[in-house]
């Protein structure tokens, strides 16, 4: 179970850390408000757009949101073994080319993506240099969280809180000891959503990098604000609460002040 994450070799490595948890969780931005918006020609205006879509509403209209795919993201569906993953995937895409397509001023379907070396998307050269705007999305279970920004890398992830058996050893992994050190001084009631709070930003973080997880643990401690481990840039995060049971985190570069705010898809 997550609650029983440290285990043998965590604790004593993080035992004298005297952490402030709570004190270090109040320093974030937490964006909880979702206002009820069509994607009908949205504007950035100086600011970072969040968007909550709820899948399921939409499956519905699965089939018929095929046609603003492409072959490759066909391709990708068609890999899901359970139909209802399926239909949440091609969803998420077409509500991501419909809002991206809306923010530009261009057709959803002619949009292109391209990919970088460990697959994180983002709009091919044309429609990149038409507004220069960047996004990430991310989706779980039946909600998704697409975030749109302009000349700034972003990244979002949004977890299912549920419990995890492999946790231990997942924290142990891929936490920096400041990370394990704080999961440690919490009390064990804390530590599932904690560890998903912790998680979340370390996601979002590399997905603002496009690198994957294979970045050191050290390098970054998401336990602040302002994140950055030695020699390294630091990283705004906002913890975002879409919904009961659901933890989300938005990673943007620390010099960014651009306003976060939260969209409800309404389409």
């Amino acid at each position: 179970m997550t609650a029983n994450l440290i285990a043998t070799g965590v604790r004593e490595a993080v035992s004298d850390a005297g952490l402030d948890t709570k004190a270090m969780d109040r320093q974030l931005e937490v964006l909880r408000d979702f206002q009820p918006q069509t994607p009908h020609a949205p504007d950035l205006n100086g600011g970072i757009d969040v968007w909550r879509v709820q899948l399921d509403t939409l499956e519905p209209a699965a089939k018929s949101l095929e046609r603003l795919l492409s072959p490759d993201e066909m391709k990708r569906a068609d890999r899901f073994r359970f139909a209802q993953d399926r239909r949440r995937f091609v969803v998420a895409r077409a509500v991501l080319r419909q809002l991206l397509g809306a923010y530009l001023g261009a057709a959803p379907g002619s949009l292109r993506f391209a990919y970088g070396p460990q697959g994180k998307p983002r709009l091919a050269d044309a429609h990149y240099a038409q507004g220069h705007v960047t996004f990430n999305l991310s989706h779980s279970r039946e909600l998704a969280l697409l975030a749109v920004a302009k000349g700034c890398e972003i990244g979002v992830d949004l977890e299912a809180v549920r419990p995890l058996e492999e946790a231990s050893s997942m924290a142990r992994r891929i936490f920096s000891a400041a990370e394990l050190a704080a999961l440690a001084a919490m009390p064990e009631a804390e530590r599932d959503i904690a560890f998903y709070r912790f998680w979340t930003r370390r996601e979002a973080w590399v997905k603002a990098l496009g690198t994957g997880l294979a970045e050191p643990p050290d390098r970054l401690d998401v336990t602040t604000a302002d994140a950055g481990g030695a020699g390294e840039p630091g990283w705004r995060f906002v913890r975002i609460e879409p919904g009961e049971g659901y933890v989300g985190a938005l990673a943007v570069p620390a010099g960014i002040s651009l306003d976060v705010r939260g969209r409800l898809w309404l389409e």
